[in-house]
């Protein structure tokens, strides 16, 4: 891509600094550029947050000639002395070759000429650093768009991939979808490569169609964050590949149009290096198309088991097995489309579910059994719950009682778990507003039975969270920290240990002085110092929290009410790392400093009060002591001017 100036003579910037660094290592020192020139000039192709001053101060802003090891350039710093661009020639053939933009001070996003072209600068690479992310692309036919992702991130895939859906644009999507050469260099055989490939077929026309069947996908429809479960790893041994292979399954891009939000299904997603690709086309998942969210074909043929007793003497698989998996990857490649009607999609999961029954019995090791009775269990649990599977309740209950008569396998609780959130979810859909308190309460009580009959149940931890989140949401504090105090004394190596430790502080810190740490959107700590001797509101909130953008008017208008007799709002933002927050702050104006620390829901700024509902807000009095843990913006109005009298 030849870039240009955007001013009034249209000069090939490459030409222009060309002639600034002619002379560079003479006794006459280059010609410096402007900053009204490069900050009025030179943007980022693509789109990213990065400093750059209002047009009233670019006088305040200076440009100076600076070398980083063998680059010359310039540097820009703004109004308060930050750094906000560098331009460098690092080949030394005396014309501008890296284009580097700052936020807070910190590099976050780079442009490289590698041609070395002197006459024609042409960007053919761009990197996105520190807290821009991770994504590096190639642009080799130079028309600013990426034709191939060096690095990229799930997540970073997650926002390319809605912004393909929003454009239209399938120059934007072809570099996210796996490719062959991608699968053979993952050393995955020719069968799944195949069937994976399958999943990509067609991706323009079934973008263009995609497009054109949305209702949530509009130029407005913005990215929110992205949601999925760990990733897992099918490992070389089991036979779909010769490497390791890792791997989300159903993922899910959160979107937003004006205040309402929406999903779209990404399915499977492949780790090919550096760099993951989708292995199916993403869509919007709306209307009656919610079962779309099924895995890849990489995790849905991950057939063969850790370990040779399923093969026969000749080193091949047993001819029973082997018919099985050839009849679960036959019904696969034609499992129902978008344009399904219930039936079909029923009728597809009774079969693939009987077949994976039938691989259960066929198994000839503890491990091999064990690994397909999870695969089953977990493949009926999601399905029911997406509601793709109407006889999945009735059939993980038969499949409990036949496992009660060995109480002592791991299976049985593991089992009983699923039916329990199964059966727990479809009470509340079909509920009556008035009966949802007696299906909550009645999970709870399940629960409590699970955590005492099965102490050693790896699913155990997760049934402690769900008691002490529940009564901890329904401020009963003392049932929740009852809770989050046995998953410390229980399960202190497990990842839900640093939440309830957090929720334990968060419950008992009233009356105590505040301990808030963070790093600040705007660059730098926060410093506690700023806010003594005011009252202070810190607020836990998020893009995509509903009921945080609905409290915001009233907030903004007490804080601007209040603000000269000493009240202030320290905001903590949970977004995850590429949500639009400072869109989200300028759209609505919001006019106090925020924490954010890029770990969304699991990072260090949730985690330190465990966090679990947004908007949570702390209200603290003038002597820095907390006097109240709420979520409701009538607790703030009423104590916040009580508190300012004192």
């Amino acid at each position: 891509m030849v870039r240009r100036l955007f001013v009034s003579r249209a000069v090939c910037y490459a030409g222009a600094f060309a002639l600034c660094l002619g002379s560079w290592g003479f006794a006459q020192k280059p010609v410096t550029p402007g900053a009204e020139t490069i900050l009025g000039g030179y943007r980022p192709a693509h789109a990213v947050d990065i400093d750059t001053p209002d047009k009233a101060d670019w006088g305040k802003c200076k440009v100076e000639l600076t070398t980083i090891g063998k680059g010359n350039g310039f540097v820009v710093t703004g109004p308060q002395g930050q750094v906000i661009r560098r331009f460098l020639d690092v080949d030394g053939n005396q014309s501008i070759d890296q284009y580097r933009y700052y936020k807070d001070g910190i590099e976050v996003y780079r442009e490289l000429d590698t041609t070395g072209n002197k006459a024609a600068v042409t960007i053919d690479q761009y990197r996105w650093l520190n807290t821009g992310g991770t994504r590096w692309g190639t642009d080799n036919n130079k028309d600013g768009i990426i034709d191939k992702w060096m690095v990229i991130s799930a997540e970073e895939v997650s926002m390319e991939a809605v912004r393909a859906l929003v454009t239209g644009d399938p120059r934007i999507l072809k570099p996210l979808l796996v490719t062959s050469e991608d699968l053979t260099a993952a050393g995955v055989d020719k069968t799944a490569a195949a069937n994976t490939l399958k999943g990509v077929a067609n991706a323009e026309r079934l973008l263009s169609d995609i497009r054109q069947q949305s209702k949530l996908l509009k130029p407005t429809t913005k990215w929110l964050q992205f949601n999925c479960s760990m990733p897992y790893m099918i490992p070389a041994e089991a036979g779909r590949s010769t490497q390791d292979l890792y791997a989300y399954e159903n993922a899910i891009a959160i979107v937003q149009n004006g205040t309402d939000t929406g999903s779209v299904h990404l399915g499977e997603i492949l780790r090919i290096g550096n760099a993951w690709r989708l292995t199916v086309m993403p869509r919007p998942v709306e209307g009656e198309d919610s079962f779309v969210a099924e895995g890849g074909s990489l995790f849905q043929h991950n057939a063969t088991p850790p370990t040779t007793a399923n093969a026969d003497t000749s080193g091949g698989l047993k001819p029973e097995v082997q018919e099985l998996l050839e009849a679960i990857q036959k019904l696969d490649q034609g499992q129902p489309g978008a344009g399904a009607t219930a039936a079909d999609v029923e009728k597809y999961h009774n079969a693939r579910f009987q077949y994976m029954a039938r691989l259960v019995e066929a198994s000839d090791t503890p491990d091999e059994k064990d690994s397909w009775r999870r695969q089953l269990i977990e493949g009926i649990f999601a399905a029911t719950q997406i509601g793709a599977y109407a006889n999945g309740l009735a059939e993980l209950t038969r499949m409990e009682t036949a496992y009660s008569k060995t109480p002592k396998d791991p299976i049985y609780p593991f089992i009983i778990f699923r039916r329990l959130l199964t059966a727990y979810s479809l009470d509340l859909q079909s509920a009556a507003e008035a009966d949802r308190q007696k299906i909550q309460e009645s999970l709870l009580k399940s629960l409590e039975e699970f955590a005492s009959q099965f102490p050693k149940a790896d699913d155990r931890p997760d049934a402690l969270l769900q008691l002490a989140i529940t009564h901890d949401l329904s401020a009963r504090a003392p049932e929740a920290a009852k809770w989050y105090q046995m998953i410390l004394a229980d399960h202190p190596e497990s990842r839900i240990a640093a939440r309830a430790k957090g929720s334990l502080a968060r419950l008992s810190l009233k009356g105590k002085k505040l301990g808030l740490t963070g790093p600040l959107l705007s660059g730098g700590a926060y410093d506690p110092g700023v806010h003594r001797g005011k009252v202070l509101v810190v607020t836990y909130w998020s893009t995509y929290c509903g009921p945080c953008t609905q409290d915001l008017p009233s907030l903004i208008e007490l804080y601007k009410a209040q603000q000269a007799s000493g009240f202030e709002v320290q905001g903590v933002c949970l977004d995850n790392p590429g949500g639009p927050i400072q869109e989200y702050l300028q759209q609505y104006k919001v006019p106090w400093s925020h924490i954010h620390d890029n770990g969304g829901m699991e990072g260090d700024a949730a985690l330190t009060y465990g966090i679990v509902a947004l908007p949570t807000m702390l209200i603290v009095d003038r002597t820095g002591v907390v006097v109240a843990i709420t979520t409701s913006m009538a607790d703030v109005k009423k104590l916040v001017p009580e508190l300012l009298k004192k």
